[in-house]
């Protein structure tokens, strides 16, 4: 299953800026990777390191070209404090995915739209 129409590659609202995931976002990837939590909740792995962040950000740019995922940084008041996204699942609804860093108040869930 993939996304009908392309999903928007930067969302803005009062304060808070969702911006798709480019390259340099493989540092925001290794440091939540950190954080207890979000391997708990999430599909992130534990401790990755530089080269595997990087990697999993050519592979959801990947993805996002499929229009299977679209994954984004957020960012408030100029600081990324996690990442979002929605993902298409086979035979399923879709997904809204979601995790911030303790800076901003951890939180890692997913969360299921339907």
């Amino acid at each position: 299953m993939t996304f009908s129409v392309p999903l928007p590659s930067d969302l803005r609202a009062e304060g808070l800026h969702l911006r798709a995931l480019e390259d340099t976002g493989w540092r925001l990837e290794y440091d939540l990777s950190r954080v207890p939590d979000v391997p708990r909740w999430t599909f992130y792995p534990v401790d990755i390191d530089e080269e595997t962040a990087r990697r999993r950000i050519v592979r959801s740019k990947e993805r996002d070209r499929e229009r299977v995922t679209a994954r984004y940084a957020v960012i408030v008041d100029g600081v990324a404090l996690g990442t979002a996204g929605m993902a298409c699942v086979e035979d399923a609804e879709p997904e809204v995915l979601y995790v911030l860093s303790p800076k901003g108040g951890i939180s890692a869930r997913r969360i299921v739209v339907g």
